[in-house]
């Protein structure tokens, strides 16, 4: 009798201890179902964004890759830029000429070449984009 009324004590014990030990550990675990939403204001974070790539040779021996991402609104402005997608990529290497290349690579005038693919996206949009982003940039 006292073995069993030791073990059920023991048992008990054991029990509330455990219990404790996950109480205390779920202490430190945010629970995001719980808490309220932070938005990421960065469109590349958002995964929404249409991704533009270029390779463009300049000179001999030099070589220009570029990745866009033009972020949208909504489904209607991401269509169009798929659409337009090609044309804006060939208007794109049409304005470009190597020297202005050249000069953006000397200067790292990023924003002009943001500014230009920008403008040339905007004339194929029903609602334009307000900024362009470089994701990728290289120059060899």
């Amino acid at each position: 009798m006292r073995i069993t009324i030791f073990g059920v004590i023991l048992l008990g014990i054991l029990t509330l201890i455990y219990f404790y030990h996950n109480t205390v550990r779920l202490d430190h675990v945010k629970l995001s179902g719980l808490q309220g939403k932070r938005e990421n204001p960065n469109p590349l974070r958002k995964n929404k964004v249409v991704i533009t790539s270029f390779q463009m040779g300049v000179g001999r021996n030099d070589a220009l890759g570029l990745i866009l991402a033009s972020p949208y609104n909504n489904s209607n402005q991401q269509a169009q830029l798929y659409k337009y997608e090609p044309k804006i990529k060939n208007d794109f290497l049409m304005q470009v000429d190597e020297e202005k290349i050249k000069e953006w690579v000397k200067k790292r005038d990023f924003r002009e070449i943001k500014a230009t693919f920008r403008n040339i996206v905007n004339k194929y949009l029903d609602e334009p984009v307000k900024e362009v982003y470089i994701s990728n940039f290289f120059y060899e």
